[in-house]
């Protein structure tokens, strides 16, 4: 089973957008009004990163945002969910707080991406009641991420100030990585994706509309959701791929360079968005199979590939060598061959968070293995010797030509 997350934080829980408009109470207007957004270190502080608060009937709905200009800025289509689609909408239910005590509520919608969930592009643009000048908006990325491509999230997480009966959040900077074919989702394959998926770091609900960094200082994408397997049985399965019994768990957002309101022309080569269906469990068992059988044996015909133990954590060494050599060649001193070797990390990263990283292709190098002895005098197999990989045995081919 694969559970969506959306990023947004309500409390209670918001439903989704609904046919009749039921108002929010003053009470829960107020509330979300009065929110206050701090953070504990300087490192941690972008300026142009915000708390929204959105009061409905159900309660106080939170996310994060981003200033785009000195009066625009960009959360989530999903975090608006509770408000009508005409411009002015928002005014007196959307309220955005920066740091150092600076509020701003919502004048209208400019932009909506009309859709919004974990399989969908899901962003929207809101412009402030009144420009900021203290504090300068974050550059919009043309390009997408790179796969594996560091990347930085400011995002905020919620939290409730019962001495003041408001919502508040605070700013934390996440470290993180974009990953594109990945097993939890199969269906993302590169950086022409309207969708990423991303890793290494924690995302929580309240982090929806919080702006993901790419390696040159650029908003690259917004964080929109995330998605886990926890099912036993199906976990049960992956457990061989799986850090002490857990689940996976992989972030997800919309690129930049595939919102057309913002790039323009640049978004013309975006892939769309691809269905859900890749995200059930047969398939992800299809994905590990495909992987068994296409990327370790039979890499070049004549070629086996041997497991190696590894001394380092998580880590999978796999060589390749000659399926057999012949018993002359067993009984030589001078016989070698240059392996190639392929190492794959296994598991999800130790905070349960991310990109699957189930296994991967880490990296790939030769090593020469030198023939050591025959393992008899009518030798069956043969010791070649590497002093890094010590000892790989070969057979004697069968059939002698």
């Amino acid at each position: 089973m694969v559970l969506l997350g959306l990023g947004c934080s309500p409390a209670p829980l918001v439903k989704s957008v609904q046919s009749v408009r039921k108002d929010p109470t003053d009470l829960q207007i107020a509330a979300a009004k009065g929110g206050h957004l701090d953070c504990d270190f300087k490192k941690e502080c972008e300026p142009a990163v915000a708390l929204v608060s959105i009061a409905t009937a159900e309660g106080i709905s939170r996310c994060s945002g981003f200033l785009i200009s000195d009066h625009e800025m960009m959360t989530n289509d999903h975090c608006l969910s509770s408000i009508p689609d005409q411009e002015e909408a928002c005014q007196g239910f959307v309220f955005i707080h920066f740091n150092n005590d600076v509020h701003r509520s919502c004048k209208r919608i400019v932009t909506r991406s009309h859709q919004s969930g974990i399989a969908s592009k899901d962003y929207a643009v809101i412009e402030l009641d009144s420009p900021l000048k203290d504090r300068k908006p974050l550059r919009i990325s043309k390009r997408g991420f790179v796969n594996n491509e560091a990347a930085t999230i400011y995002t905020v997480q919620p939290s409730e100030n019962p001495k003041t009966n408001t919502f508040d959040g605070k700013q934390i900077r996440l470290n993180c990585q974009a990953s594109y074919s990945t097993l939890m989702n199969i269906n993302i394959t590169s950086s022409a994706e309207s969708m990423m998926t991303f890793g290494d770091c924690d995302i929580h609900e309240g982090n929806s509309g919080s702006p993901i960094f790419n390696d040159h200082g650029e908003v690259g994408a917004i964080v929109q959701g995330f998605l886990n397997v926890k099912d036993d049985s199906f976990s049960d399965l992956l457990k061989p791929f799986l850090l002490d019994g857990s689940y996976g768990e992989m972030a997800i957002s919309t690129q930049t360079r595939c919102m057309p309101e913002l790039v323009g022309a640049y978004s013309n080569g975006c892939i769309g968005v691809k269905p859900i269906s890749a995200l059930y469990p047969q398939q992800y068992m299809d994905a590990f199979g495909q992987f068994s059988k296409k990327v370790l044996p039979g890499l070049s015909s004549g070629v086996i590939w041997e497991e190696i133990k590894s001394s380092k954590d998580l880590l999978k060494l796999f060589v390749s060598a000659p399926e057999c050599i012949t018993r002359f060649e067993a009984t030589t001193t001078r016989l070698s061959f240059t392996s190639s070797v392929m190492s794959y990390r296994q598991g999800i990263n130790s905070r349960l968070q991310a990109e699957w990283r189930a296994l991967y292709q880490e990296g790939e190098k030769d090593t020469l293995f030198v023939i050591q002895k025959a393992a008899s005098s009518v030798p069956t197999s043969a010791h070649f010797l590497s002093s890094e990989f010590g000892l790989i045995t070969v057979p004697v081919c069968s059939k002698q030509n």
